[in-house]
C-alpha cells in the first residue's frame, strides 16, 4: 500500500493480489499453512487469480496456470472460489483435481 498527490487530490494504491487466497483460507481452516491458488471456477485449464505468500515463493502469481502452478510448488493447493471471492462467503470452495 503506498499514497501519493497529484494535483492536490490524494491517491491510494492498494495490492488486492494476495486478497482472495486470505478470504479462501480464512473460510477453509485446512488450507493453513499450504500453498494456496485461487482459481475463478474449478477447471483444470485455468489461470490463477490469486495466490498466497506461500505460493508466490515457489513463482506461483496471478496468470500463472495450473499445470505450471503444480509444476514450479508440487504441494500447491489449487482452490476454486466457487463464487465466495464475488458473494463474499456465500457459497463453499472446493478443491481442484
Amino acid at each position: 500500500m503506498r499514497a501519493s498527490r497529484q494535483n492536490g487530490r490524494k491517491r491510494l494504491y492498494l495490492d488486492f493480489d494476495g486478497y482472495f487466497a486470505a478470504v479462501e483460507e480464512q473460510a477453509a481452516p485446512a488450507l493453513h499453512g499450504r500453498p494456496v491458488a485461487v482459481l475463478p471456477y474449478p477447471e483444470a485449464r485455468i489461470c490463477v487469480i490469486s495466490a498466497n505468500a506461500a505460493a508466490k515463493r515457489h513463482g506461483v502469481g496471478t496468470g500463472t496456470g495450473v499445470d505450471e502452478a503444480r509444476w514450479r510448488c508440487p504441494g500447491v493447493a489449487p482452490w476454486s472460489a466457487n463464487g465466495r471471492t464475488s458473494t463474499c462467503g456465500c457459497s463453499t470452495g472446493s478443491p481442484v483435481r
